[in-house]
């Protein structure tokens, strides 16, 4: 099952140059493109996409700094959001390796250590740390290092006093959790409204409290908000009522809305319990009138989801977007009843893989097998493999067409570097018979591009998945797929048809999450 680690916080300690500008001169606008999309991919917690996105420019820049910055992000993007500490190993071993003049080494060098240190392998921490202390002594990790190198001398000569490995949370404390969810990503104006007064708060040690009425103006400028024509000191505010229910946007939320200001305006933020939260997201992503055991089964996976990204968004100030980018989120206004009572039927289960709560994907319809996701985005999750899923076949969206002019083509890939395209040509594919890579054939040579990031490219609601033949005709390629989604985790339709079959909740996740075990259920 792997080595249990010991409760350290990576995010505290690791180096973390995982979101501002970029920052190498040297890089091209590709390379820009694609590091600028991996910082906003892991701000919206999608960290595979962000690891396929660095790979890519480790695959064509020529920038040397650029490439040992780069294959230490990716360690940290596996060490700290996919809890892959062999995989971010390996990364910052390259770096000692093949860069050992770039200005990042004693980073590296550092980093592996921390990796040992969590794993509880102190000697080896220790040999890391004084590594980093005799050649580097100037370096900004050295003062953390010594302390480490101290603290793991502490635990080789007495055992118990090292922290205690961890362990899975009690399902009473999952559903205990709040999360912050991002409803209104810029604004400069919002009227928020109740039933009840609207306590307005100033988020600061000082801040002033004021009791609003029930409706709300808010606006905006020099980075400070005001509230019904007062302008307050602080930039940012919460809202609150006294029956947790407040309505912006024409939809109703539970909870506080906290509003942060920003360059020209601000953004809101819904902050509510986790189980109050899942009660506008599963009818959101699952049809409330489908069989219960399926719905129970989409709240197991959509909490565990939420789960894990609150975990490690713990520094920012949201956890989730209220879109697909996270998962779709539509407040107390898409409550039903029928998810309502999957999510207390499950309250606090999660699926959890040595302990921890997994990275719980989910898709419409698998096309009758799901994928792993390094034939997606090339990283393994141990916890996300292939499974075949006859259940799927039959429904409504196994199968799918769609066409594309070679215009259409080039300017959906422009960004990628790609223009001139005159075919389209599937060079690699999984097990499954999914397309890995493809091949673009152009004026200027060729290029190959991951298949799921092509389909993104062309727009996933017409190019629905990465399992398809293609056929080009004059200007135009035809394509026939199976599918809808990544493909990777549960299938929804395959749930829906494995509940109409008697099947319940848990078989449908041992099923689809077949190394995964559900927190929560003797």
């Amino acid at each position: 099952m792997g080595t249990k680690l010991h409760y350290v916080s990576k995010r505290f300690f690791l180096v973390l140059a995982l979101v501002g500008p970029f920052f190498l001169w040297g890089a091209n606008s590709l390379d820009e493109v694609r590091y600028e999309r991996a910082l906003d991919q892991i701000r919206a917690g999608q960290y595979l996409e962000a690891a396929e996105a660095y790979k890519m420019i480790l695959e064509t820049t020529e920038d040397n700094d650029l490439r040992a910055k780069v294959q230490e992000l990716l360690g940290d993007l596996y060490a700290i959001y996919l809890e892959l500490p062999d995989l971010a190993m390996n990364q910052y071993e390259m770096v000692l390796r093949d860069y050992a003049d770039s200005p990042w080494v004693d980073d590296a060098l550092f980093n592996i250590g921390m990796i040992y240190f969590e794993k509880g392998e102190w000697k080896d921490a220790q040999g890391n740390f004084q590594e980093v202390l005799r050649k580097y002594p100037d370096s900004p990790r050295a003062f953390t290092a010594q302390t480490l190198f101290e603290q793991a001398g502490i635990y080789l000569r007495d055992p118990s006093k090292a922290p205690a490995a961890v362990q899975a949370p009690e399902p009473g404390d999952v559903a205990a959790q709040y999360i912050r969810v991002l409803v209104i990503d810029f604004a400069t104006e919002a009227i928020v409204t109740a039933s009840t007064p609207i306590t307005v708060r100033e988020n600061r040690p000082d801040g002033s409290e004021l009791t609003a009425g029930n409706s709300v103006q808010i606006l905006t400028a020099s980075r400070q908000l005001s509230v019904n024509g007062r302008t307050l000191a602080g930039g940012d505010i919460s809202l609150s009522c006294s029956d947790h229910s407040l309505e912006v946007s024409d939809r109703t939320f539970r909870g506080e809305l906290m509003l942060y200001s920003q360059d020209t305006g601000f953004f809101v933020v819904n902050r509510l319990l986790l189980e109050d939260y899942l009660r506008g997201v599963i009818p959101r992503e699952m049809p409330a009138l489908w069989p219960i055991e399926a719905l129970k089964a989409q709240a197991v996976a959509a909490r565990t989801y939420a789960l894990y990204q609150i975990e490690k968004h713990r520094d920012e100030r949201w956890d989730v977007m209220a879109t697909v980018m996270s998962q779709v989120y539509g407040g107390r206004s898409a409550e039903a009843a029928s998810t309502d009572q999957a999510v207390q039927e499950t309250m606090g289960q999660i699926l959890t893989y040595n302990e921890r709560p997994i990275l719980a994907y989910f898709h419409s319809n698998s096309g009758g097998s799901t994928e792993s996701t390094d034939k997606v985005w090339g990283t393994q999750l141990p916890y996300l493999e292939a499974v075949q899923d006859p259940y799927s076949l039959g429904t409504r969206v196994d199968a799918w067409e769609a066409v594309f002019t070679l215009d259409k083509i080039n300017a959906a890939l422009a960004n990628d570097g790609l223009t001139g395209i005159t075919d389209v040509i599937p060079v690699e594919f999984s097990p499954t018979g999914r397309v890995i890579r493809i091949r673009f054939q152009t004026t200027n040579g060729s290029m190959d591009m991951p298949a799921n990031t092509t389909r993104l490219r062309l727009g996933s609601t017409v190019m629905k998945s990465t399992w398809w033949e293609a056929n080009k005709q004059g200007n135009r390629m035809y394509f026939r797929g199976r599918g809808f989604g990544h493909g990777v985790g549960m299938s929804q339709w395959g749930a829906k048809a494995m509940a109409e079959l008697g099947f319940d909740f848990l078989q449908i996740l041992h099923h689809y999450y077949p190394r995964c075990s559900v927190l929560g259920v003797n």
